[in-house]
């Protein structure tokens, strides 16, 4: 027993930390405020589900807003059996975190011979994913680094002992129904596979990879959506025309730029493998478990967004972690002089200095970027739930506002409404689209960032306040605009008015400027 006591305590400690930004962010506001609007799409849409039958952010109809077809349904469970409501993200992250800090001392133990290795895994992937701005932002991507580093841990195993496939296969199925990304795992280990020409299993492998789009996609088809979420069909970065594929590489270069932490180990990784190429006591499991993460950190890259709360590549940053950290244990046993094993891992130090950086930004960031969602979407959700709540409304960020609330909603976005995703796929979003389509929907109130609408915000629309917020990095702007949709007078004198009366209960730094 005693020898799980220093990872216990490693986990607490780490997890104590974490807990500290959440009590802060509690007090401060009464409840804990996420980082992200899009945390509240998934409570939203897991609210719909437990307590209407609804899979969508408002209670009226369907919506395919999610690439994670499974958290929600993991959260609705939880507001079913629970009422811990606003902090079901936290506890289920927070289990997410023990459960890969358990899963990684038990590899160690079986697989390294040593605890020592679980602490340095432990410590490592919680710095350079980070887990705690992944448990503070209380989205998925916590369980898809859960998933993927299990996914690492059974390869690694297969790769001895080739019965063990079928629990790779049951994990690449829960990849996907994690995030769609994963995709690129399964596509990386599948042509690894196809190279040593197991094509039966690279058949399984990408038909239960495929399986939960599928079954999503028939779904949403049946449901009047498009086959792929619309949060893929915004947010995806492979070329659509010409042109972008034209400039396609110098995307590629200018993503590189942005996410130094991610290529410095891409890059470290490319290295390593021509090292190893060249080695003559190279291991063959190093050498595939490298391809393996830097085929899918590429096709990220290349098809996926990166960056945002430190969220999007997470997976990959602890996926490389794990693999540089098991190259570690490997190249110590091969090289046991103390000097190699200083040179050995000083390197691996040295390439991780920017997703160190990024660390330490998150603890710095994260609890601003809740307070800009505390001042600016839980604003405008407090002010629709008093006076809009059965109203239809248009909006650009949608996730506080449908939560807290029971609008009818108009997305200029398009990430919860199909009307909006078809006109922007078929390049027809426009101000008379734009008016049409909130006239169908007797939408009376607008509240919308005009610094990204301002060439599609109907000449119809009436300004009639700015709610302005400080020190923004958490919002895509600092200030949105309140319009009245509806260009009679009495809705414009209404909107005024209940805007007067709000004006009165809004934080001390949150300015609200009423137009005259």
């Amino acid at each position: 027993m005693n020898k799980y006591i220093i990872p216990l305590v490693i986990s607490i400690l780490f997890l104590a930390i974490t807990l500290l930004h959440i009590v802060q962010i509690n007090e401060k506001f009464g409840e804990y405020v996420y980082p992200l609007d899009d945390t509240y799409i998934h409570l939203a849409t897991a609210d719909n589900l437990a307590n209407h039958g609804v899979w969508g952010v408002t209670k009226h109809g369907f919506t395919s807003s999610s690439s994670s077809p499974i958290y929600p349904i993991l959260i609705s469970g939880l507001i079913i059996l629970t009422d811990w409501g606003i902090y079901i993200p936290l506890v289920l992250n927070t289990l997410f975190a023990l459960l890969l800090f358990y899963m990684l001392f038990r590899f160690s133990e079986k697989e390294m011979q040593s605890h020592l290795w679980g602490i340095i895994l432990v410590v490592g992937i919680f710095i350079l994913s980070p887990i705690s701005a992944n448990i503070y932002n209380g989205m998925e991507h916590l369980l898809h680094i859960l998933v993927s580093i299990l996914f690492l841990t059974s390869y690694i195993i297969y790769n001895k002992n080739e019965t063990h496939f079928k629990y790779l296969a049951l994990l690449a199925f829960a990849l996907v129904c994690v995030r769609y990304e994963s995709i690129f795992i399964i596509i990386a280990f599948s042509l690894i596979e196809l190279y040593e020409k197991r094509y039966r299993k690279v058949a399984i492998i990408m038909a239960v990879g495929v399986l939960p789009i599928v079954i999503y996609g028939i779904i949403s088809l049946m449901n009047g959506d498009m086959f792929l979420p619309n949060s893929i069909l915004l947010k995806g970065d492979a070329p659509r025309n010409i042109s972008a594929a034209l400039k396609f590489p110098m995307k590629l270069v200018g993503k590189f730029i942005d996410a130094p932490h991610l290529a410095a180990l891409i890059s470290l990784s490319i290295f390593y493998l021509i090292y190893l190429y060249f080695a003559k006591n190279r291991s063959t499991l190093l050498f595939k478990l490298h391809i393996l993460c830097t085929l899918t950190a590429l096709m990220h890259i290349a098809f996926a967004k990166t960056g945002w709360v430190y969220r999007y590549e997470s997976y990959l940053m602890a996926m490389y972690c794990f693999t540089f950290i098991f190259s570690l244990k490997i190249l110590f046993e091969q090289y046991p002089k103390l000097s190699n094993r200083l040179a050995f891992a000083s390197i691996f130090i040295l390439f991780s200095i920017p997703s160190v950086m990024r660390y330490a930004e998150s603890l710095q960031n994260l609890p601003q970027m809740s307070k800009n969602i505390h001042d600016q979407q839980i604003q405008m959700s407090k002010f629709l739930h008093a006076y809009y709540d059965e109203s239809s409304v248009v909006l650009n960020d949608i996730g506080a506002c449908c939560y807290f609330t029971s609008i009818r909603l108009a997305d200029m976005i398009g990430l919860a409404d199909r009307d909006v995703i078809q006109m922007r796929i078929q390049n027809n979003f426009n101000k008379s689209s734009i008016e049409k389509l909130t006239r169908e929907r007797e939408a009376k109130i607008a509240i919308i960032y005009v610094q990204g609408f301002q060439d599609y915000i109907p000449e119809s629309w009436l300004p009639v306040a700015k709610l302005k917020i400080r020190d923004n990095i958490g919002c895509a702007y600092d200030e949105v605009t309140f319009f009245s949709s509806s260009d009679e007078i009495e809705n414009v004198s209404l909107l005024r008015q209940n805007l007067e009366k709000f004006k009165k209960i809004l934080p001390n730094d949150v300015f609200l400027e009423i137009f005259k």
